[in-house]
């Protein structure tokens, strides 16, 4: 079903629905527009106009003719308890008479009009491709089931605009390689991150008060406006599989990269860390988002270039502390120094071997899962120690071995890759970019 535009509301009614012409052509005429009315959800006008016509006619309202099938279905559709529910059987009566084939038929137009005035095009769809009855050739069913087909399955292109969810359908269903689950939830966490990094940075950035009232209403406005891009971004279903990992994956390791930088250079005004923090995790989405484009960056590939990134970032920082003379973090410099080489070399590496290695994000996610499990083991067994270069080297090992087996072990078997890649992988596609204009202004739009 598709949501009827304002405009459709002012239109007039149309020629043909005057008291002239009460012939066939008419007739005709009156269906055709009762089609439309019943595409566009209006269910009581459709059926307004079908009694108005009905009316001056000798309409059967049981009848199989296109005018009292399309009568039944908008009135069904208006009130669903109109719909024929047949009566259970007591078992003392005798068994009825075989159907005859127009008995079938009838069966067919009332299977397709129970399940279309109940919403379940998909329902319709399938029941009327399984209905194989060449007796319908011919019959005097047959137009009354070709107008049910083209209630239940009319083209957008000839309606004049996109469809969208029926009514209290809040998302339409998600076309085949767009995302799905996780990857939803990664497209608004991202989102919503965004927002409230800029929001926080406008906040600071907008006032020296720290009591300002700014800093607290930027951040959730921000948070805010993230949530309802993703909404639309998710509602259109026109985001490819792998772009919201990607997204993600820019996100955090631009925003990692932009706290490292913030911690080498050791800023003295709050603001200006958020802005690196902010510039970083911008540049990071952009550079996620351009090199999925790119690549056709599958949904496991961007994922383990985060994690990759992120643990590696882990990594360097216990590295260089664990290498350094101090034995305590008290050089923000060489933390932050190891912490943007291990991040670098992590994304590298994950770069390099996704086309090869083919991972899963579920395999990914059972790499997280070992190297917090080995850190965890690694922080355990070193706590005892009073030198951090002891901690912070098994703290990195526990990390690396971690990730390695959580990786190992959670690798899908063949039947599973394959479903994943048969999937997941999708036809390179450019870069679209429209412009749509409207009413005071126009919509720009960019397609991934």
């Amino acid at each position: 079903m598709v949501a009827l535009p304002a405009a459709a509301e002012a239109q007039p009614s149309a020629p043909w629905t005057s008291s002239h012409d009460d012939g066939p052509a008419r007739t005709d005429a009156v269906c055709a527009q009762a089609v439309m009315l019943l595409r566009l959800q209006r269910a009581a006008a459709a059926r307004a106009l079908l009694e108005r016509h009905a009316a001056g006619h000798a309409v059967d309202p049981d009848g199989v003719d296109v005018l009292a099938v399309l009568l039944r279905l908008a009135r069904a559709a208006e009130d669903p308890s109109r719909i024929a529910r047949p009566a259970p059987s007591t078992g003392a009566e005798d068994l009825p008479a075989p159907p005859t084939e127009a008995d079938a038929r009838r069966r067919v137009l009332d299977g397709l009009v129970e399940r279309i005035a109940r919403g379940d095009l998909r329902g319709a769809a399938a029941f009327d491709a399984a209905v194989v009855d060449p007796s319908f050739e011919g019959s005097a069913e047959a137009p009354a089931r070709a107008a049910l087909r083209r209630v239940y399955d009319m083209p957008a292109a000839q309606l004049g605009y996109a469809p969208s969810p029926p009514p209290g359908v809040l998302l339409p269903d998600r076309p085949p390689g767009t995302i799905e689950g996780f990857e939803v939830v990664d497209l608004y966490a991202t989102a919503t991150g965004l927002g409230f990094v800029l929001g926080t940075w406008g906040g600071l950035a907008a006032t020296d008060d720290g009591h300002n009232v700014a800093r607290l209403v930027l951040p959730i406005t921000g948070v805010a406006v993230g949530l309802g891009a993703a909404f639309a971004l998710d509602r259109a279903r026109v985001i490819r599989r792998g772009r919201a990992y990607a997204a993600t994956a820019g996100f955090v390791l631009g925003t990692l990269a932009g706290g490292g930088a913030a911690l080498y250079a050791g800023p003295s005004e709050v603001r200006d860390t958020w802005g690196i923090l902010s510039l970083g995790a911008v540049l990071g989405l952009g550079a996620g988002i351009g090199v999925a484009h790119f690549t056709d960056a599958l949904p496991g590939a961007a994922s383990l270039t985060a994690s990759a990134g992120v643990w590696g970032g882990f990594v360097g920082m216990a590295i260089s502390e664990a290498a350094g003379p101090s034995g305590s973090f008290d050089d923000a410099q060489r933390v932050a120094a190891g912490l943007l080489m291990g991040e670098g070399v992590g994304v590298a590496l994950a770069l390099l071997s996704a086309h090869a290695l083919r991972p899963t994000p579920a395999q990914t996610r059972w790499a997280d899962v070992g190297a917090i499990s080995g850190a965890l083991l690694g922080g355990a067994l070193g706590a005892t120690s009073e030198d951090a270069r002891i901690v912070s080297g098994l703290v990195a090992a526990g990390v690396l071995g971690g990730g390695v087996i959580g990786y190992v072990l959670g690798a899908p078997s063949d039947a599973e890759r394959a479903a994943y890649l048969e999937r997941s992988a999708a036809v390179p596609a450019p870069l679209r970019v429209s412009f749509t204009p409207v009413a005071h202004g126009g919509v720009l739009s960019v397609g991934l």
